[in-house]
């Protein structure tokens, strides 16, 4: 069980926990920093770990259901989730995915601007008709725990509050999500206990029971409860495909709402162009695509040519490259495909950018500014998960650390490794001078063993 396991990277913007899904086998907490890289070869389990990360994020606000398959990611039904260990361990009954983050702000706002208490969110999900559906939640930090258990058919729901081993509980008919939001109102307004729909005897011991903690632990449960706003507000996940949408030669306004493949980017480039004369952040963007374009090597600039006298007529994206103007879809496939990838990090704060291999068809040359790139948005507020095979990539993410352009605090490399059918996951920081900690043994073994075989050793 997640709970039972503390992270052990405490430094981290927060962490997000796996148990029991698909090769995770075993509980594991993964630190996210600004810059998040993860490595490994295939079907290691590093798009399931960006998939489960959106959706981690996603229930902390708990205005949505869980979907566990929506672009870019289809993981299935449950049967496809759970670990399947094989021989006795066979397929688990259930899987868990965890938040572990700063706590909230005591509603009273007495909380010490030093308090960088952490707590953790799990939940718990279980087959219902093939549908991975949440049973339990439970918040705790330290000796403070409220955890919830949605009623079924079969068993009633529950909402129990403990401190250290005292605790107290009452039934509910509410499902986990509702429970959330039943417990914060109650925390502020205990009279609101009443309202429940349970039996008045539990009812009285649980109101009895919070009337006599001190108002700390009170402000506590409240900022349990809570957990994980604050990071559920400033990384809203964004997803894109491992594979972007293929150039047109000429486009209509349709519409610019964000989608995995990167298709809205070429009408957002359209209407920002509109704007860049009045718009400061519009003008930044355009400038910050330029350096990208001279430092990969890829293009000089990026324009629209307006097909007509309106605004809401077709249009087309031109490249310059070496004072010459061509269409977006005769240049080469590489800028097409990292396009809406740097369009997006440019323009969007308070984003969590979970991306898939942003390296493809680009020259390792590009491939290194792409390195270069991501550091600087480690730098602004925003957080970028990549998943990525390019060692050129890496390798300049570790120079930009090196250099003093990023702070080694700010990166992590993550490296997913198979034994059998379980992925085990090493977490590789970086010291000062760019160089990778607690790198695991089986780490490069294949392209050291490659240069031996190519130098006759």
């Amino acid at each position: 069980m997640l709970r039972t396991l503390e992270p052990s990277d405490t430094s981290c913007r927060f962490s997000l926990g796996l148990d029991s899904v698909r090769s995770f086998f075993d509980p594991v907490w993964i630190a996210v920093r600004p810059l998040t890289i993860l490595v490994g070869e295939n079907s290691a389990g590093k798009t399931t770990l960006l998939a489960m990360l959106r959706l981690a994020l996603e229930q902390l606000s708990g205005d949505v259901p869980p979907n566990f398959n929506r672009e870019p990611f289809f993981l299935g039904s449950f049967d496809d989730i759970a670990s399947n260990r094989g021989g006795r361990g066979g397929k688990s009954k259930s899987f868990e995915l965890g938040i572990h983050a700063p706590l909230a702000r005591s509603r009273s706002n007495s909380t010490r601007p030093d308090d960088k208490r952490c707590g953790s969110i799990t939940t718990q999900f279980v087959d219902r008709q093939g549908i991975p559906t949440p049973v339990a939640t439970v918040f705790s930090s330290g000796k403070y725990q409220i955890a919830l258990k949605g009623a079924t058919d079969a068993t009633a729901g529950s909402i129990e509050f403990t401190i250290d081993s005292d605790s107290v509980s009452m039934p509910s008919s509410f499902p986990v999500r509702a429970q959330r939001y039943y417990v914060g109102g109650m925390l502020v307004e205990m009279s609101h206990l009443s309202s429940i729909p349970t039996d008045s005897k539990q009812e009285l011991l649980v109101r009895k029971w919070l009337a006599t903690r001190k108002k700390t632990d009170i402000d506590m449960f409240h900022r349990l409860i809570y957990a994980g706003n604050a990071v559920a507000k400033s990384c809203k996940p964004v997803a894109f495909a491992p594979v972007r949408s293929r150039p047109n030669r000429t486009y209509d306004p349709i519409v610019d709402s964000p989608e995995p493949e990167g298709g809205h980017v070429p009408l957002l480039l359209a209407r920002l162009r509109a704007e860049s004369l009045r718009n400061p952040s519009a003008k930044s963007l355009f400038a910050g695509l330029r350096e990208f374009g001279r430092l990969s090597g890829m293009f000089d600039n990026v324009e629209i040519q307006q097909l007509g006298r309106v605004a809401s007529g077709p249009f087309r994206v031109r490249v310059e490259v070496a004072k010459a103007a061509w269409n977006l879809i005769d240049v080469g496939y590489g800028v097409s495909q990292i396009l809406p990838i740097v369009v997006d990090l440019l323009r969007a704060e308070d984003r969590l950018h979970l991306i898939q291999q942003p390296e493809v068809h680009l020259h390792p040359r590009a491939q290194a500014a792409l390195g270069s790139f991501f550091g600087a948005v480690a730098r602004r507020n925003s957080v970028c998960v990549v998943e990525t095979h390019s060692d050129y990539l890496i390798d300049r993410v570790r120079m930009c650390v090196r250099e003093g352009l990023v702070d080694s605090n700010n990166v992590i490399v993550h490296f997913l490794g198979k034994k059998g059918r379980a992925t085990s996951v090493s977490s590789m920081p970086l010291s000062p001078d760019g160089s990778l900690r607690s790198v695991p043994k089986s780490y490069r073994e294949f392209f050291i063993s490659e240069q031996m075989r190519l130098f006759g050793g």
